[in-house]
């Protein structure tokens, strides 16, 4: 798993969260390496990455994504906004 959040962040420490808690309920059978600090690359290399199957988890802003799936840029907008009525 890929991030560019330090290890000591709220981010890093959920993210660390998350991979001892996919081995907990994998029974040890899966097993997600946090890298953090961009340790493995940029955003574009470790997007790359992605399609290239080397990495498999990045968490990040899914704007980065849209690079292969145009429409990914529209994610976001909604939450631009205070409510609804904006």
């Amino acid at each position: 798993m890929a991030t560019k959040q330090p290890a000591d962040s709220p981010e890093g420490k959920a993210y660390q969260l998350f991979a001892d808690k996919v081995k907990e309920f994998s029974c040890g059978d899966l097993i997600v390496t946090v890298y953090s600090y961009e340790q493995l690359g940029k955003e574009n290399a470790i997007l790359e990455q992605l399609e290239l199957g080397t990495v498999q988890l990045y968490a990040e802003d899914p704007f980065f994504l849209q690079k292969w799936v145009p429409d990914m840029k529209w994610v976001e907008p909604p939450f631009t906004f205070q409510n609804r009525e904006q």
